[in-house]
């Protein structure tokens, strides 16, 4: 997954730049898809205990940093108007990428931790900025590119995808990124739920034919008990 890495050896190789000249970024300026999910985002920065927030905040100042830093604007510009890779793609993996990029930096010294929430808001900083440079960030985009950018955050600590999994479903739900992730979230559950009703039916079903069976060779062995008291055998 080296997005980033490739455009700044593009760069250093004096590749040509098919960026040009896009804006510095803008604080005054707010994407309303970005806007929409800013409580989401507080409340996930404001749940967070105080030493992770601290290292949240440190380690995002850093990010933006990097992410506007003049040795990596130009291989980020680049990465921007690549028409050949999909938006989702240059949320999610770009980011990703940033991150380990720091990381590696700074000799695995970032708690693993806050990666994760940090990438969330450098990839809303990422879309915000499309939006300044005129560009068009979906909904879908952006529930697309978190779920890439933290499945590429795990993979590269070897980390089972299966274990990413929970994070995902738990952070498209704090952030209510769309009604399609909360719907199939929601149909999981669900299904889940209905397993374990069929699975719970199933039990008590076999428990009571158990039962019903014990009770009848009970009452044959009686009978034919009796009956043999009858006969004096």
């Amino acid at each position: 997954m080296p997005i980033i890495q490739d455009s700044l050896q593009n760069a250093q190789a004096g590749a040509p730049n098919p960026a040009g000249n896009l804006p510095p970024p803008n604080p005054e300026t707010t994407s309303p898809l970005v806007k929409a999910h800013e409580d989401e985002l507080a409340t996930m920065v404001k749940i967070m205990p105080p030493k992770m927030a601290d290292a949240y905040q440190r380690v995002l100042v850093a990010g933006k940093k990097m992410m506007y830093a003049p040795e990596t604007a130009e291989a980020i510009h680049g990465l921007i108007l690549d028409d050949q890779v999909p938006m989702k793609n240059k949320l999610g993996e770009g980011v990703a990428n940033l991150l380990v990029m720091m990381d590696n930096q700074g000799n695995g010294t970032i708690p693993k931790d806050v990666l994760i929430p940090v990438g969330v808001s450098l990839l809303f900083e990422a879309a915000d900025y499309m939006f300044e440079c005129g560009i068009e960030v979906t909904e879908q985009d952006l529930s697309d590119g978190m779920e890439i950018m933290v499945y590429g955050v795990y993979a590269a600590y070897n980390i089972p995808e299966e274990q990413v999994d929970k994070v995902i479903d738990d952070l498209m739900g704090k952030l209510d990124l769309t009604d399609e992730q909360k719907q199939k979230f929601a149909d999981t559950k669900k299904a889940e739920g209905e397993a374990d009703m069929e699975a719970a039916e199933a039990e008590t079903a076999a428990q009571e034919e158990a039962e019903g069976a014990a009770g009848e060779d009970a009452e044959f062995a009686a009978g034919f008990a009796a009956e043999q008291k009858k006969r004096g055998v």
